[in-house]
């Protein structure tokens, strides 16, 4: 439950950050809106169920409801779902809140939060998985290309391919490089030479690539709702497929 609220807290900062990898005037437009994912006071994410295989667990179906720490005490009345409602609680003091509801994955939910900050509703798609292609051998020095589908609600897409290792005294090195993509693209090549190539005689090293992708909706920058998936593919330092995990 932690990791999912600081996975959210992340992509939400993240996005902050990173470049558009584009070169379509429009498609350079669309990216702009998911840039203020963060600014939102109030956030709620909602997520069908999805299994952690390096925890070895299911999360089940739900949503998680969180606020600015600077708002002080703030209270949320009711949050329904297609006109339910849905009890919500918390473990922590941190201010989130979570709940379950059976979220079934690329469905549209009719969203609905009562707050001491405000009413606020939506539509919004609670993303499936990301089927996705990764190569089973990489090598920096080459072109690397991905080819994926995913919901067609969903409006922000992040990529990002990095690589760390240790020599032989336990010095540690890292290079990435991290984009914001078109939300309809589905295939991109990351130019050979983007990132570094782990040396030969690293002490021990790998790559990775992930793709996050969010639908979400922002209502005047004071509610963000936000359905998110990511996966990942680990490689070894001479840039064999590893595994891969999907969230």
């Amino acid at each position: 439950m932690r990791y999912l609220l600081t996975t959210l807290l992340l992509l939400s900062a993240i996005l902050l950050g990173v470049q558009g990898c584009s070169t379509n005037d429009k498609e350079v437009e669309q990216l702009v809106d998911p840039n203020d994912m963060s600014s939102a006071p109030l956030i709620v994410r909602i997520f069908p169920d999805f299994v952690m295989e390096e925890h070895g667990y299911t999360e089940e179906a739900g949503v998680y409801i969180c606020w600015a720490d600077g708002l002080g005490e703030v209270t949320i009345e009711d949050f329904l779902v297609d006109g339910q409602s849905v009890n919500l609680s918390s473990e922590y003091t941190a201010p989130f809140l979570e709940g379950r509801y059976p979220f079934q994955p690329n469905q549209v939910y009719n969203i609905k939060i009562i707050s001491s900050l405000g009413t606020y509703s939506a539509k919004l798609t609670a993303i499936g998985k990301i089927d996705i292609t990764f190569p089973t051998y990489i090598n920096p020095e080459t072109n690397i290309t991905i080819d994926w589908s995913v919901n067609r609600a969903v409006k922000a897409q992040l990529l990002t391919f990095n690589q760390g290792w240790a020599d032989q005294d336990h010095n540690t090195y890292r290079d990435e490089f991290t984009c914001l993509v078109s939300p309809s693209q589905r295939h991109f090549t990351l130019p050979a030479n983007t990132i570094e190539r782990i040396p030969s005689d690293a002490y021990l090293g790998s790559y990775s690539i992930i793709i996050d992708v969010a639908s979400f909706v922002n209502i005047n920058n004071q509610c963000l709702m936000q359905s998110y998936r990511f996966t990942r593919a680990d490689y070894t330092k001479d840039g064999t497929l590893a595994h891969i995990r999907s969230k």
